[in-house]
């Protein structure tokens, strides 16, 4: 039975009763896909340049100045979120961790 507008909870309640939920849903996946690109393509770029500007490789990546920074800020994203987000804190560790293995590692690995 659909929620008239005073019954819906929390953030529902907000909204109007002709808001499809599904489609909402599906525009914010989208955005999020789109963020995720974004980033994938400014991490590659940084990783271009740190590569020419500061030449280092290590045993674990062949641009160890690019892994150790992308590391860092990966952990303090999943810090910020995971204090921020409570209720989610595994699920931002998580995303924190697929983060620094895909931008850390997995990228100059590939990249070499």
């Amino acid at each position: 039975m659909p929620y008239l507008a005073e019954e819906r909870p929390g953030v529902l309640a907000r909204l109007s009763p002709k808001v499809n939920i599904k489609q909402t849903a599906r525009m914010a996946l989208g955005i999020l896909i789109m963020y995720w690109g974004l980033v994938g393509a400014l991490m590659g770029v940084l990783h271009s340049l740190i590569g020419v500007l500061v030449p280092a490789s290590g045993p674990v990546s062949p641009n160890l100045v690019y892994s150790v920074v992308t590391a860092v800020a990966g952990l303090a994203l999943g810090w910020y979120g995971a204090r921020r987000l409570p209720l989610a804190r595994r699920d931002v560790w998580v995303l924190s961790a697929i983060f620094i293995v895909l931008f850390a590692w997995t990228l100059p690995a590939l990249a070499a």
